[in-house]
């Protein structure tokens, strides 16, 4: 390659990449509370984007600024997240936070949530601007290829006071892009797994892909076909492209059976090849799945269920008699005490008339031998 095409490469891999953090940012801009401006610092390596993207150092901590301006008349209470870049089902870099929806990528050694803190609230007054820092602080060994995250802020759209809370918030994503040193990365794709499942009715096939490397790729494309096992004959075959992915992520890219051709039960291959135009790499997979008719399926949930009902009753069964048998020997326990008790009363008594007799019986003793001195 000619040190003009890698120019050329360079450029376009910068042009794509702030192409897709102004979308990002102008997607959420609208109607926004507050507004906000990223305070560049000195170790920018690009001057010419809105966002972050930092040369760093190893162990290097640094504080990262941005400008909240509120506008308005009255104050605004702001949230601060810090995300880790993924990438979406549209194929898309994504910088919201989709922890809820996709676990941490195994390949993601050192993410921007580990090395980055920030106060998750603030308060911004009418008509006033508030500084809002991030305190950075890398890891100590260098590494090659890129850390990608992005910084949400969001505040509530008083305007729309007829909306609920999470209608009105507005966010605004700033994204964050720090790197260490120029070694060449490159992107390495794995498919980790193939599903069918059925959405709203239609069956669908959904490829799981990852990529385990620090670097995003660019202008990726989609070509899958599906067949019998075991036969040539293409049953249905879907092409996507403008795919884009984050460093160290995962995506599932879903093959809808519009055509109804996947109908029968029976083994079935997926053909699936991915391509970056932007790179020149291309990664190709045959990964066998298997349809299962709905009755089949209906039988095994069936079973499953049936098998979590009996391990239920026996354990409810179990837990019955252990308190019945509680109830039994706390009643038996408490007959006992009752009859100690009655027993204790009874000596009581029979104590008390004894004592009384003896006190009675000397009186009568004189009365006798008084009697017998008359006679």
């Amino acid at each position: 390659m000619s040190i003009k095409q890698k120019k050329i490469r360079v450029l376009i891999l910068k042009i794509s990449f702030f192409l897709g953090i102004c979308f990002t940012i102008l997607s959420v801009e609208a109607s926004f509370a507050v507004s906000v401006k990223p305070i560049l610092p000195k170790n920018q390596s690009d001057t010419g984007v809105t966002y972050y993207d930092l040369r760093m150092n190893p162990g290097q901590e640094q504080e990262l600024k941005l400008e909240v301006s509120n506008p308005s008349d009255i104050e605004q209470e702001i949230t601060i997240e810090l995300n880790d870049a993924t990438t979406n089902l549209s194929g898309e870099i994504d910088y919201s936070d989709r922890s809820g929806q996709v676990s941490r990528d195994k390949s993601l050694v050192v993410s921007f949530k580990d090395i980055a803190q920030v106060e998750s609230k603030a308060i911004v007054p009418a008509h006033e601007k508030r500084i809002i820092i991030v305190q950075l602080k890398m890891p100590p060994e260098q590494f090659d290829g890129m850390i990608l995250g992005g910084i949400k802020i969001s505040s509530i759209d008083s305007s729309q006071s007829q909306l609920n809370d999470q209608s009105r918030k507005k966010s605004y994503i700033v994204a964050v892009k720090l790197t260490e040193t120029d070694a060449p990365v490159m992107a390495n794709l794995n498919l980790l797994r193939v599903l069918p499942k059925k959405v709203d009715g239609r069956q669908t096939i959904q490829a799981t892909v990852q990529n385990d490397q620090a670097i995003n790729v660019e202008e990726l494309e989609y070509t899958a076909t599906i067949t019998e096992e075991g036969s040539d004959q293409v049953l249905y075959q879907v092409a996507q492209s403008n795919y884009r992915m984050a460093p160290n992520s995962s995506t599932t890219f879903i093959i809808a059976d519009e055509n109804d051709a996947l109908t029968s039960a029976g083994r079935y291959s997926l053909q699936l090849t991915v391509k970056s135009k932007d790179t020149g790499q291309e990664w190709k997979w045959n990964k066998g799945f298997e349809l299962v008719k709905e009755t089949e399926n209906y039988q095994k949930n069936s079973k499953h269920l049936m098998i979590y009902i009996v391990i239920c009753s026996i354990t409810l069964a179990f837990l019955l008699i252990v308190l019945i048998a509680l109830i039994l020997l706390r009643r038996r326990r408490q007959r006992q005490y009752e009859a100690e008790l009655y027993q204790k009363k009874k000596k009581r008594k029979r104590r008390k008339k004894s004592q009384q007799n003896k006190k009675r019986n000397p009186e009568n003793k004189q009365q006798k031998i008084k009697k017998n001195k008359r006679r």
